[in-house]
Parts: structure tokens; C-alpha cells; sequence
């Protein structure tokens, strides 16, 4: 769903040119900007997102807080702690892996010290090898497998916290290779253990800043589920309108041509610079591919679960809605 209004998107653009304004002096331009951050950009989600599109970190920067029962005096369980990193980091090199094509990958996620407050995390993807004369493609900020694959993740976790009974999450985990699905359950199972309930933020260059979730019900759900199989697995085209997009944890927000508005993930980066390319103009209607998946929660007795992650897009001629069956 789109959030912002004209008169926010007056004030995003003013404030996107300030803050691609430079006055050649590098110290001064980071002293505006942080007076931008703290005197205009505050807590509004909207600004924040497009402050961080502009100066936030080249690569995926995820800072996650953990309170809750498991937290007591800015300390929690070191094993459990310990895990649940190590769990992450191998959900995101595999999934990272896969997306490379490649049969190794190292691992290469960079953790920051934790900080008062509460148990504070920060997980950076690492800065990649370039190769001499690159080409670098400055609509996807240069984002790396490692940053494309932590955001992925992140979602995962943040989607699953949604109470929509069509979050996208459950056909994000059937997108997931085998040993991510491990690595990512090592690290739900101590989360859970631990007690923690774990907020956040998700932010990089070029693609924006979003809230990151895990909470309990959240891991719940997403224990369930890696237990559990899925059930179906079709191909799904819709003609609609986006509703609106959060490219940050690969969120879009669709209005099928008669239908109701569904969620939907986007993975791929290619797939959602073309999301944000048609975004421009709300009303272009447009032709969609999704992945869906139809699953039975434990415990949910007949309700199906329908979610969904987007594969291709582009503008629309007319054409018909249907589905039709998905073999890998």
C-alpha cells in the first residue's frame, strides 16, 4: 500500500536534493546532512527510507535489537547468541551462493560489537572485490549477492511476523536452497529459546531503509513452517495496478484488475528495479508473474495459506488473468 501523500512527496524531493547537493568539502557535506537527519528526516519512515536510498551504506546494513525475557541487564545467553549469528550467516551465504551460480561460497558477513540499550546486533554485507575495469550498474547501487541475500533473510524473518495470513514469507522459504532453510532454523530455534523478541532496521544505498521484525509469534510461525512440506506449487499471472512497493525487504503490494490486493515478495534485484521503474506512475497497469504456494500451518485446521514471491513484470497489453501449474 502507498503510504505518502503529495504534500510528503514534495517534502522527499526537496530533501533528495539536498542531499545529493554537495559542496566539495566532504566534511561539510556530512555536517549537513546529519543536521538534515536530525532536523527534517526524524522518525518518518518515509524520509528515512529516502535518506538512506541517498547516503546509506553502499552494501545491506541490517542493526537488530534484541530485548525481551532473554535480555537482562544489556546481557543474554552467549551460546544462544553465538548460534543464532552463526545461524544467519549461513542462511545468507547459502542463499547468497545460489544466486551467485557458484558450487562454493565463503562465508562473508561482517558483525559489529553489540552496544548498550539492549542486545544490539549489526550484520553488514561485505564490501565486494572489484574486479579491474568492472562495469558497475549504479541502478542497483552496486549490491552484491551478500547484500541481496541479507535483505532476503531479513524479510523472511520480517514477514513472518505478519499477521496477514498471505504474507509473502512461506513462498520466500520455498525460494530458499536446503542449507539456508538449515541455517536459518538453527537460528529461529534460538531465538525462540532465548525469548528474545528482536526489532530492527534494514537499510542500503539506493534501495532504502525498512523495519526488520522477529517476533515471537513471528518465530513460531516460521518454526512451523521449515518443519513442515509444502503442499502446492503453481504459476500465477494477474493484470493490476502496484499498490506500492518497499524495495528494502522486497515487499510489494499488488491490486489485481477485479481482485482482492495481495503481498507479494520480490527477490531477484533485476525484478525489483523493474518493480521500481514502473512504480513511477501508480496507474500503469501491469502484467505480473508470481510463484505461489498453498500450504496447511499445523495447527490452522482447513485454512490455506496463499503466499506469494514475484518472478517477472512488465507494463500490460491486453490479456487475460489465469493460473497454471509450476514444475521446478
Amino acid at each position: 500500500m502507498s503510504v505518502e501523500n503529495d504534500a510528503s512527496r514534495a517534502v522527499g524531493e526537496e530533501l533528495r536534493a539536498a542531499l545529493e547537493y554537495s559542496t566539495g568539502d566532504p566534511k561539510s557535506d556530512d555536517y549537513i546532512r546529519g543536521s538534515l537527519r536530525a532536523g527534517v528526516v526524524g522518525d518518518d519512515p518515509y524520509l528515512v527510507d529516502i535518506f538512506e536510498q541517498v547516503v546509506g551504506p553502499e552494501q545491506a546494513e541490517v542493526d537488530l535489537h534484541l530485548t525481551g525475557p532473554g535480555v537482562r541487564n544489556h546481557s543474554t545467553n552467549a551460546h544462544h547468541f553465538a548460534q543464532f549469528v552463526s545461524g544467519i550467516s549461513e542462511a545468507v551465504k547459502e542463499t547468497a551462493k545460489e544466486m551467485a551460480g557458484k558450487g562454493r561460497y565463503s562465508e562473508g558477513l561482517v558483525i559489529e560489537g553489540a552496544t548498550p540499550g539492549s542486545v544490539r546486533v549489526v550484520l553488514r554485507a561485505p564490501e565486494p572485490k572489484v574486479v579491474q575495469d568492472q562495469t558497475i550498474d549504479e541502478r542497483t547501487a552496486a549490491s552484491s549477492v551478500d547484500s541481496d541475500a541479507l535483505r532476503a533473510i531479513a524479510a523472511i524473518l520480517t514477514h513472518a511476523s505478519d499477521k496477514d495470513p498471505n504474507s509473502p514469507f512461506v513462498a520466500e522459504l520455498a525460494e530458499l536452497p536446503v542449507k539456508a532453510r538449515r541455517g536459518l532454523k538453527r537460528a529461529v530455534t534460538q531465538s525462540r529459546k532465548a525469548g528474545w523478541l528482536i526489532e530492527g532496521t534494514v537499510r542500503q544505498r539506493q534501495i532504502g531503509a525498512g523495519t526488520v521484525l522477529l517476533s515471537a509469534e513471528g518465530a513460531m510461525r516460521l518454526a512451523l513452517q521449515l518443519e513442515s512440506g509444502t503442499e502446492k506449487r503453481t504459476t500465477e499471472k494477474a493484470i493490476g495496478r502496484i499498490d506500492g512497493f518497499r524495495r528494502s525487504l522486497g515487499t510489494l503490494y499488488f491490486i489485481p484488475d477485479g481482485g482482492q490486493p495481495f503481498i507479494a515478495g520480490v527477490k531477484d534485484s533485476s525484478v525489483a528495479t523493474r518493480v521500481t521503474e514502473l512504480f513511477v506512475d501508480p496507474d500503469e497497469m501491469v502484467e505480473a508473474i508470481f510463484h505461489v504456494v498453498e500450504s496447511l500451518l499445523p495447527g490452522a485446521g482447513a485454512v490455506t495459506r496463499r503466499s506469494r514471491v514475484l518472478v517477472s513484470i512488465k507494463r500490460s497489453d491486453v490479456g487475460e488473468q489465469g493460473d497454471f501449474e509450476y514444475s521446478d
